[in-house]
């Protein structure tokens, strides 16, 4: 059990730190971007006047709760399934404009949202 409180605390501060986009930590990530395909810092897909965001909050609890019945055992260790609940909770933190999926384009105006 404290292993998984451990990681989930590291993984909150982990996510607060590099995903919100006023750090200057987040700011200074370079961006890996295929087409119209950016996956990293963050997971989104651009088109010609609106961004779609897929925010960690919405794919980790997917991968934790496809983990359990896998038997994968990579996503069996308690380590990396307190990573996947702290970074779900740190985004169920976040305030309720940050929550939204669509961004009109230029990006970089409505990356600040919070």
């Amino acid at each position: 059990m404290f292993p998984t409180v451990f990681s989930a605390l590291l993984s909150f501060s982990y996510y607060e730190i590099f995903t919100h986009p006023k750090r200057l930590v987040r700011k200074s990530l370079p961006r890996l971007k295929i087409g119209f395909l950016e996956i990293f810092p963050c997971l989104r897909i651009h088109g010609k006047t609106r961004t779609l965001h897929i925010h960690h909050w919405m794919y980790l609890p997917i991968i934790l709760t496809l983990s359990i019945p896998l038997n994968v055992p990579f996503l069996d260790s308690q380590l990396i399934r307190g990573f996947l609940i702290g970074g779900t909770l740190q985004g169920f933190f976040i305030n309720r404009q940050a929550r939204r999926l669509i961004y009109p384009n230029p990006l970089e105006i409505s990356d600040q949202y919070r």
